[in-house]
């Protein structure tokens, strides 16, 4: 009984030390949680493509947060716990320039379908995200009420997925009014009919046993 019992404490305890080591948080549909602070991309992960994209104004009012946004895609993240998936990277920098700040950094409903851990990765005096929400599948970052001000930049904003390919698409950078550039994100890839082929068979199988039965 006292052997049953140590062993009990012991998975207890690696189950413990397994979630404290996570690299991201897992987050779904409606769903806001608190990126993990110290995620990173594994040493090792290929780098398939790179970019850099200015800030456009694309509402009207007088605040529109100026600079750019930098993305990465990486491919063979070891950190990334979907296998065979991409990691996204993101980073908002804004101009000393700006006449305002970051308040939230979101995409244009790109997840739909694809399993996402979020985290961030800050050096020196990067802005950590207070909150990640994916909403209708749009996936925001939340910086109040520590803004992404004059000359700062956020930290590296972390998705991992399960996603293989990826594209460009418009995120949108808010405080009152709303500045726009393209980042990468992820490419539904259609199945050529697969899945439907797959319940068509199931569902004459299932006629066949229920034929069989009766």
């Amino acid at each position: 009984m006292k052997q049953y019992i140590t062993a009990i404490a012991v998975a207890a305890v690696l189950v413990a030390a397994k979630s404290a080591m996570g690299n991201a948080t897992p987050i779904i549909n409606g769903q806001t949680v608190s990126p993990v602070p110290a995620a990173s991309v594994a040493a090792g992960a290929t780098q398939l493509a790179t970019e850099t994209t200015k800030l456009v104004k694309t509402s009207t009012g007088t605040k529109f947060p100026a600079g750019t946004i930098q993305s990465w895609v990486y491919s063979g993240d070891a950190n990334n716990p979907f296998a065979g998936g991409l990691t996204f990277v993101y980073q908002i920098n804004i101009s000393a320039a700006s006449t305002t700040f970051a308040d939230s950094f979101a995409d244009s409903a790109d997840w739909a379908g694809f399993l996402t851990d979020v985290g961030s990765k800050k050096t020196g005096v990067q802005i950590n995200p207070a909150s990640a929400n994916r909403d209708s599948d749009i996936l925001t970052w939340v910086f109040s009420p520590t803004h992404v001000t004059a000359g700062k930049s956020s930290a590296l904003l972390i998705v991992e997925t399960n996603a293989k390919k990826y594209q460009n698409d418009a995120f949108n950078v808010h405080d009152g009014g709303t500045s726009s550039a393209d980042a990468y994100v992820p490419l539904a890839v259609p199945d050529g009919g697969l899945t439907v082929a797959l319940l068509g068979g199931a569902l004459i199988g299932l006629g066949a046993i229920r034929r069989k039965l009766s």
